[in-house]
């Protein structure tokens, strides 16, 4: 409850209803998920039924439950939502955070005023993206947004959209190919260029850092591979606690470290997985494996992907799975690599529809933008 809330929202002629969730998570988080997932669908239970809401704040709710619990709070909530009820969420990014839910109270249009609290280290890893969206049956993320203008350093926000129908988002549902699936395809400059390039010359020598997915491909094209699964041993630290995003960028890419430097490097949906710091660490570490004329190829937008949901073929065209779990995000700011120049290439209208863009570093300077037919 927050007085200051309630008047915004009493000027507006909408009902409001506070649950004092933040208080429940407060006294009973640390709890083991199935004693605490217990506790909470009892507490959801006692509100009154009968009522639908067009919105759910949760504030910074997530940050403090574990993804069972995430999870079951929100398939509890169903039954005070509608189709297109959204629900908001903030989330912190570093490894420090407030020790207890925060009290947040709205003073105007697009202004907050958060509570001051003392931090302390993250008990549970940071919920990604793709984890959350695997986990929330009949929900679907609508924007994400991060380091906007105005925002406070170190927080993002996140606005799901419930709809219980089998149509988890209009992105899916317009992605439907002939066989029933749900993807898309569409033609990569980047990678059809980098696959022409491998035809052409001899001796390229390849990075991939998402694993052996299309090993197969980067040795019929003739590529001096090496694979590196960068992707998931972030994705599974983060998952379960065990190891840094730093932590696996340094040992995984020092372990490179050598007199050996490669041509290409692949980092897939990497970057839209890592921290500003962690982004940072992955600069640091990979600029000794490159040359000057290295090429640092990335996607942006669909930061609920992973290189397990795209397919590249012979051709340069891309296949993207898209699933509940995988629905394209509006990004925030792009990744930031210190010592490292970049441009974004619109790969074709189909992609853009999608959000998908695709990112192009190096080791020197390189236009803004390129925009390709």
């Amino acid at each position: 409850m927050s007085s200051r809330t309630f008047q915004h929202f009493s000027g507006s002629c909408c009902k409001i209803h506070f649950e004092n969730l933040d208080q429940f998570v407060a006294e009973k988080g640390r709890l083991s998920t199935g004693n605490l997932i217990y506790a909470l669908e009892r507490f959801v239970l006692g509100h009154r039924t009968g009522e639908r809401f067009d919105i759910v704040l949760t504030w910074d709710l997530f940050n403090y439950l574990p993804l069972d619990a995430v999870a079951a709070l929100l398939r509890r909530l169903q039954q005070f939502c509608k189709p297109g009820t959204l629900v908001h969420s903030v989330n912190y990014l570093s490894a420090r955070i407030p020790e207890a839910p925060r009290r947040f109270s709205i003073c105007d249009e697009g202004q907050l005023d958060l509570e001051e609290a003392p931090l302390g280290p993250r008990r549970l890893p940071r919920h990604s993206a793709a984890e959350l969206l695997k986990a929330l049956e009949h929900y679907s993320i609508l924007h994400t947004y991060c380091e906007r203008p105005g925002m406070q350093p170190g927080v993002s926000e996140q606005v799901f959209r419930y709809e219980p129908d089998s149509r988890a988002s209009t992105v899916v549902a317009e992605a439907r190919g002939d066989g029933g699936e749900t993807s898309m395809q569409y033609h990569s400059p980047m990678f059809g260029r980098l696959l022409a390039r491998l035809r052409d010359s001899i001796g390229v020598k390849l990075l991939d850092l998402g694993g052996e997915g299309h090993r197969a491909l980067w040795l019929r094209e003739g590529a001096e591979l090496e694979v590196v699964d960068l992707y998931t041993a972030v994705e599974q630290g983060a998952r379960s606690g065990s190891e840094s995003p730093e932590a696996a960028i340094r040992r995984l890419l020092g372990s490179c470290v050598g007199e050996r430097k490669f041509d290409v490097v692949i980092a897939w949906d990497l970057l839209n997985h890592l921290s500003p710091v962690a982004q940072q660490v992955f600069a640091h570490w990979l600029a000794p494996l490159c040359r000057e004329s290295t090429q640092l190829l990335a996607l942006d937008g669909g930061i609920a992907f992973c290189p397990r949901c795209l397919q590249l073929t012979g051709g340069g065209v891309v296949k993207v799975e898209l699933s509940p779990g995988s629905v394209p995000l509006e990004c925030g700011a792009p990744p930031q690599l210190p010592g490292f120049c970049g441009q974004r290439i619109v790969a074709s209208p189909s992609a853009a529809a999608q959000q998908l863009g695709e990112l192009l570093f190096q080791l020197g300077e390189l236009p803004a933008v390129t925009r390709c037919a």
